[in-house]
């Protein structure tokens, strides 16, 4: 399939904004909150995501999805397998990595605001390394001949399909997910800030159901725009919920600024 120029603008466009999106985040928080909030946060987010999700998930990625085994053949072969797994690994190894950090790396600045930072630089890296660089490849396959020569069907009629309706659905499906981030990263830290573990399984059972729509598209179960009415279905609420608990939550005192029982 020949890739045409109008295609090609519109995966320019799409891959510009899913640039831009993080950054324009960041800095609009910055901005409301500058003293409040300090780049480590952001910086941990995306360690965060990083490690959790492209590293140590990858690990039993390995044996139950990528290599040939009666434990993969099953997943595989099963899509309610398949999606079971894919939300419980996504859940588990991303809540439990914010949880990690949060509670042991992140042990100064650990205030309500530098939780949004952390949870847009959770997102914001996710759009950098998983999604932003699947657009670059169609750019690159519709410029070589030899690239589409070797390349995978899937990615050859992606790119010659690829339009303003698929660029809107993709910059969309990157600002809601990274809403979902942030709600999971307040979800998260309440459970530190208030001491109640219950609010750490809650974040992994909403990460699960927050997985469900893009399995199954992954699945070819339901389209892209399904999918994205899914989860701005799901989102609301979870955004509403965090918002009343990022209310609830206390600023930890640094240590420095800790009264001296002494002085009493």
């Amino acid at each position: 399939m020949i890739t045409s120029q109008h295609n090609i603008v519109w995966m320019a466009v799409a891959a510009l904004l899913l640039f831009l999106l993080p950054l324009a985040v960041a800095l609009f928080w910055k901005y409301r909150q500058s003293a409040k909030v300090s780049w480590q946060a952001i910086l941990l987010g995306a360690a965060g995501f990083i490690v959790s999700a492209r590293v140590l998930e990858v690990i039993p990625h390995a044996f139950c999805i990528i290599l040939d085994n009666p434990v993969s053949q099953f997943i595989n072969g099963h899509t309610w397998a398949y999606v079971l797994y894919g939300v419980t690994m996504a859940g588990l190894f991303e809540e439990l990595g914010r949880y990690l950090i949060i509670g042991k790396v992140m042990k100064r600045n650990k205030t309500r605001e530098n939780m949004v930072f952390y949870g847009i630089g959770h997102g914001g890296i996710e759009v950098w390394s998983v999604v932003l660089p699947v657009i670059m490849v169609y750019i690159a396959v519709s410029f070589s001949p030899d690239m589409q020569a070797s390349a995978p069907e899937q990615i050859l009629e992606s790119a010659a399909t690829f339009g303003g309706e698929m660029a809107a659905l993709l910059v969309y499906e990157r600002i809601v997910a990274m809403m979902v981030h942030v709600a999971l990263t307040i979800v998260v830290a309440y459970s530190l800030f208030s001491s109640k573990k219950i609010h750490l399984f809650l974040a992994i059972a909403l990460h699960m159901i927050f997985d469900i729509a893009p399995a199954l598209y992954q699945r070819g179960v339901c389209s892209m725009a399904v999918c994205e009415i899914c989860i701005t279905l799901c989102v609301i609420p979870a955004t509403l919920f965090a918002i009343s608990l990022y209310k609830k939550m206390k600023v930890e005192p640094e240590p420095e600024c800790q009264m001296n029982p002494n002085n009493n």
